[in-house]
């Protein structure tokens, strides 16, 4: 259906956001990152010790 299709942008920040218009998607994408760093990268699981 006409107009129903939303956009999601993700920035490196993981930040997220919705939009309906892919002018303003890249817009908030280009103009999002500013002031701020990426997000820290994940720590991964510790495993378990085997018993």
């Amino acid at each position: 259906m006409l107009g129903t299709d939303r956009l999601r942008a993700v920035c490196h920040c993981s930040a997220e956001r919705e939009f309906e218009d892919p002018v303003e998607l890249w817009e908030w994408l280009l103009g999002h990152p500013a002031g701020h760093v990426p997000a820290p990268a994940p720590v991964p699981p510790r495993e378990l010790a085997a018993v």
